[in-house]
């Protein structure tokens, strides 16, 4: 798998406008002891993304919001976990998501649990993350990364075109609807 991440890029500060005060941005590998910050984080951004797709967020059928600190664990050791933070403190992720390279098909990276602390999202956070993201399945031989996300979601569905992801399926096997996006690499073939 690739090796760990480590590069900065201005984001503008929770409360800035996107002219003034910049925040460097590090993104990097979770580690066990992210753990805490990472299941507070992913609850508050995933509770935001119920109520933004019209779920109720104590009874959404998100296994994200199911799961448990322990669980997060398991996903830091297993790999693939990246979070963004600032080089002024490095134990707080502003930004996480997780990768995990399809058991059927090498070419492709699945993304979940992609959750922006709430007060910095619309910042360029989430944008910095998910260019590591890239990287890092380009490093693990993908082709492609994909993602399932509610459509009633617009704001997440417009973040996730912006970042060149098309729709290519739709589906409502978990009670709501969900649309599987792909984002094909630049090098990508037409196969």
């Amino acid at each position: 798998m690739p090796e760990s991440l480590f590069s900065s890029e201005e984001v503008p500060q929770s409360g800035a406008s996107r002219a003034s005060a910049r925040l460097a941005v590090s993104v990097r590998d979770a580690r066990f002891e992210d753990v805490p910050a990472l299941y507070a984080l992913q609850r508050a951004a995933m509770r935001q993304y119920a109520e933004r797709s019209g779920l109720d967020p104590d009874h959404a059928p998100l296994e994200s919001l199911a799961e448990t600190e322990d669980d997060v664990a398991v996903a830091v050791a297993r790999g693939g976990v990246l979070i963004a933070c600032s080089p002024q403190d490095p134990y707080r992720p502003l930004a996480t998501l997780r990768l995990a390279v399809d058991s059927h098909d090498v070419r492709i990276v699945w993304l979940t649990r992609f959750a922006v602390d709430p007060e910095l999202q619309a910042r360029g956070v989430g944008r910095r993350l998910y260019q590591a993201a890239v990287d890092w399945a380009r490093a693990a031989g993908a082709r492609r990364i994909c993602l399932h996300t509610a459509l009633a979601n617009s704001e997440t569905t417009a973040f996730y075109t912006s970042l060149g992801f098309g729709l290519l399926e739709i589906s409502d096997t978990r009670g709501y609807e969900r649309g599987l996006f792909c984002h094909p690499f630049a090098d990508e073939d037409a196969s």
